[in-house]
């Protein structure tokens, strides 16, 4: 099994199973990648891989074919389909986030950022401020939960306080000391403190 997180145009994940299955985004987790129920609610992004030399060929559930050009450095996969990636080895055992992490979204007048705090206990608070502007009016709209979390490998659970349960795919990068880079799912989130 090998986990990739892919940095080219967005930020993606790919999953390299040893059967010969490949799932894009994974939406339940990848510790471990249960392919089957990727296949019911992950479809367009869940199908079958082979490799020969530099190319990868991949059919996808829908029937729908591809091949991706792979590049090698010292032996491991460094590129896949012009994208550099990263193999991902898994956080270990018992791993805990503690800081604040914040990521932002724009698009011509809408705007979006997140804020998660977490605490090596396995809470966490998520602040989120949305704005939205156009010529004749303006408004933001502000929310707050908090919750638990628990990190397994590359898979992080959080548990809402209201219920709502989200499974994401999580890499963290720097090292310990300094200011780390969270990566969920396909969204970016640098530690601000």
């Amino acid at each position: 099994m090998q986990s990739y997180f892919f940095n080219g145009l967005s930020l993606s994940w790919i999953y390299l199973g040893n059967d010969g299955t490949i799932v894009r985004n994974p939406k339940n987790g990848v510790d471990p990648v249960d392919y089957n129920l990727e296949k019911q609610n992950n479809a367009d992004n869940a199908g079958t891989y082979k490799i020969n030399d530099k190319k990868m060929h991949i059919t996808w559930q829908d029937g729908k074919t591809a091949d991706w050009d792979l590049e090698y450095d010292k032996g491991e996969i460094s590129a896949i389909d012009g994208g550099i990636v990263t193999l991902q080895t898994g956080l270990p055992a018992g791993y805990k986030l503690d800081g604040q992490y914040a990521a932002s979204a724009m698009l011509a007048n809408v705007g979006q950022v997140q804020t998660f705090v977490f605490k090596n206990d396995g809470t966490f608070t998520l602040s989120t401020l949305g704005v939205i502007e156009t010529k004749d009016v303006g408004a933001t709209a502000e929310g707050n939960k908090k919750g638990t979390y628990s990190i397994t490998g590359n898979t992080m659970r959080i548990n809402f306080d209201d219920g709502e349960k989200i499974v994401a795919v999580i890499t963290v990068f720097g090292k310990d000391g300094e200011k780390k880079f969270l990566v969920l799912n396909n969204s970016s989130f640098p530690q601000e403190k």
